[in-house]
């Protein structure tokens, strides 16, 4: 500090009132000088982690009293083991490094090292101890790979905080045995706690790779839980001392929507594979992998299937991209997303395509896919037949070298349903009559299925006594045409009961603007007992009305255009019965909108000047509106098409106030009404 900067702190302590009391704190007593004070400073071996088999433990000692330390003692003493004590003479403010013997620790165990200074005379005992506990991890053979159907013993887990850390769970694919490890964040009240869960002893010679499964789901966007990966080279080290090679948060972290309760991953769908090129890290060997995990008291963080290997090619199939399960299209251009999930970079690939009973042959050139990263690729467009269409997608050679070292994620099979049904909005479906929607699944994935309830036929997703975790089916719509809407929307009524908490299925509602190539677009993404809130532990059949659940999704970002679709994709998970009717499109977006009774409706409008006219028809119609004066002059002829529940206004704001006769026509139902006018 300059002087100034002293006289002006100098002068506020011994005047302000506010800081009268620092003159009588603590800080402003002179520390106790003991005239024999040696103490223990730092330890210096072993540390968390010892790898070697033979340590010499060893410690700092400091003489922090004011006499000269002569004759001192430094003990250790291992796991109750006392070794040979060292002598020191120290001068005050000096320090000096001991060593021990050496001793040896066997692998797969964990040592407690005692180090304490003996003095003649100390007067500060407080100071004389200190200890470490030291693990000694097991070595494994490379390539290495953990899965965690129970908690391995040659992993160590560090709690600091002695509460919830790494343990297992049943989970879903692609954990074998359903069994993965996880943190219960969502019961996880500390806020910034890591929990550690570090890997065995692991030596590579050449390039070297970690590859692992992880699941996350927020509780909110307002909680965001961390899991970072460290390398520990040459093992002989602390948690402090690591190099950090992966971290994510929150939404960068998920791999599923957020939910708002105990999250558990039930399909593969929740899980994503992590890439991570380890040589930037490793700076010697043995080294030790650590997994950190970092809660914010939001939902669970799950591990799987963690891989070190070495350089080997492995290109997998991330997701099937288009088409999708329904489409217009009669030749469609086949895409999907591809992952690096070896070591070294992809140049090219060999594909093969297979459609019903046709095959396709494709070669993917001029990449430069690093190890962990993604590509969408398109291929040349091929023909599908009406219906059905069974479609396979097999890679067979990677970077000219054949088969790569991994087989099961080399391939995907999916179906795409080519259907050229189209409408037009304002629409209603309810699946009592022609059916125009599409109730499909993948592959041999559960599909919707038509089944009656309180309201006649309904669409139903059966997952009730079934292993349908995982499997997703989709309620598709005709191609429709919104292009000369300037607003939209839709309302479906859903029905559904938990039968378990833990098996819940979920509803996305998606939406395509190319008559189905894609579904790119989420409209809605809830677990369904979100939607709805009935409980039973039989399978689930709406007996009431009160028994299914109106709910609203806006369609304005669909608005103008002419090849729309809309599908209800449910994901099973075992649970219960997702039942979904009474499907209805409106040319606006009002979430609330008026309920009449079936017919025609003629009320008063927000101004005294308007008149509302409100359908409630069972099918499209043409309407015609005439308005006559008192003195029967033609003062509205009005004719409409596609006339089913809209909403028509009437402004009489540059006529006459006084008494009109309103005449509404459609299909068979007339109606006339006197109206007054009052300005």
């Amino acid at each position: 500090f300059s002087q100034g900067q002293i006289d002006r702190m100098t002068i506020v302590l011994e005047n302000s009132p506010r800081r009268a009391s620092l003159l009588t704190s603590p800080g402003a007593t002179a520390p106790v000088a003991h005239p024999i004070d040696a103490r223990i400073r730092k330890i210096l071996s072993p540390h968390f982690f010892s790898c070697a088999s033979t340590q010499a433990p060893s410690v700092r000692v400091h003489n922090a009293g004011i006499t000269t330390v002569t004759g001192g003692t430094a003990r250790a003493i291992v796991d109750g083991q006392q070794l040979a004590d060292v002598k020191f003479d120290l001068a005050p403010g000096d320090s000096t490094d001991l060593t021990f013997s050496t001793v040896d620790f066997v692998a797969g165990t964990s040592v407690k090292v005692v180090f304490q200074t003996i003095v003649t005379g100390d007067d500060n005992p407080l100071n004389d101890k200190d200890s470490v506990t030291t693990h000694v991890p097991s070595a494994v053979t490379m390539p290495f790979t953990q899965t965690f159907n129970v908690l391995p013993a040659n992993w160590t887990v560090v709690n600091p905080d002695g509460l919830t850390t790494w343990t297992t769970r049943s989970t879903s694919s692609p954990a074998p045995n359903d069994k993965a490890i996880y943190v219960n964040y969502n019961q996880y009240e500390e806020f910034g706690s890591a929990d550690h869960l570090v890997t065995p002893r692991l030596t590579s010679s050449d390039a070297a790779t970690l590859r692992f499964n992880v699941s996350y789901a927020q509780y909110s966007s307002a909680y965001q839980e961390t899991l970072m990966v460290s390398v520990i080279s040459g093992c002989d080290k602390d948690l402090t001392d690591t190099v950090q090679i992966y971290k994510k948060s929150g939404s960068t972290l998920a791999t599923s929507s957020n939910t708002p309760s105990d999250y558990i991953p039930s399909s593969a769908s929740q899980w994503r594979t992590e890439v991570v090129a380890l040589d930037p890290a490793l700076t010697s060997s043995p080294y030790l992998i650590v997994f950190t995990g970092v809660g914010d008291y939001g939902n669970n963080l799950y591990l799987a299937n963690v891989q070190v290997s070495g350089a080997d090619i492995d290109l997998g199939i991330e997701k099937w991209i288009a088409p999708s399960l329904v489409t217009c299209e009669t030749n469609a251009k086949p895409s999907f997303q591809v992952r690096n999930v070896g070591g070294v970079d992809i140049q090219s690939f060999d594909a093969t395509l297979k459609v019903n009973d046709n095959t396709y042959g494709a070669q993917v050139t001029g990449l430069s896919l690093q190890p962990g990263s993604s590509l969408g690729v398109e291929l040349p467009a091929i023909p599908l037949s009406e219906g059905r269409n069974d479609v396979s997608l097999q890679i067979t050679s990677v970077n000219g070298a054949g088969p790569d070292v991994n087989a099961t994620n080399d391939n995907v099979v999916t179906t795409v349903i080519q259907n050229a049904n189209s409408d037009r909005l304002p629409l209603r479906e309810n699946f009592d009559g022609a059916q125009t929607w599409v109730l499909a699944g993948a592959g041999t994935d559960l599909s919707w299925v038509q089944s009656t309830a309180n309201y006649g036929n309904s669409a139903m997703y059966q997952a009730f006594g079934t292993t349908s975790n995982g499997k997703t089916a989709s309620l598709v719509s005709p191609t429709l045409d919104l292009s000369r809407a300037l607003r939209a929307s839709m309302f479906f009524d859903i029905s559904y009961a938990v039968s378990d908490v833990q098996k819940i299925e979920h509803l996305r509602v998606l939406a395509s603007t190319d008559c189905g190539h894609t579904f790119d677009q989420v409209l809605l993404d809830a677990p369904v007992n979100q939607l709805t809130n009935k409980v039973s532990n039989t399978a689930w059949t709406p007996q009431t009305s009160s028994d299914w659940s109106r709910r609203f999704v806006s369609l304005d970002a669909l608005a103008g255009k002419s090849s729309a679709r809309i599908a209800l994709e449910v994901t099973g998970n075992g649970g219960n019965n997702v039942w979904v009717d009474n499907l209805e499109f409106f040319l606006n977006d009002d979430d609330t909108p008026l309920s009449v009774d079936p017919g025609i409706a003629l009320y008063p409008g927000t101004t005294t000047s308007e008149v509302k006219l409100t359908f409630n028809l069972d099918t499209r119609q043409a309407a015609a509106l005439k308005v006559y004066s008192s003195t029967g002059q033609l003062v509205v002829d009005n004719s409409f098409t596609d006339v089913l529940n809209q909403t028509f206004t009437v402004d009489f704001a540059d006529q006459p106030a006084g008494i009109y006769i309103f005449r509404i026509q459609t299909g068979n139902l007339l109606l006339a009404r006197k109206v007054l006018i009052r300005h």
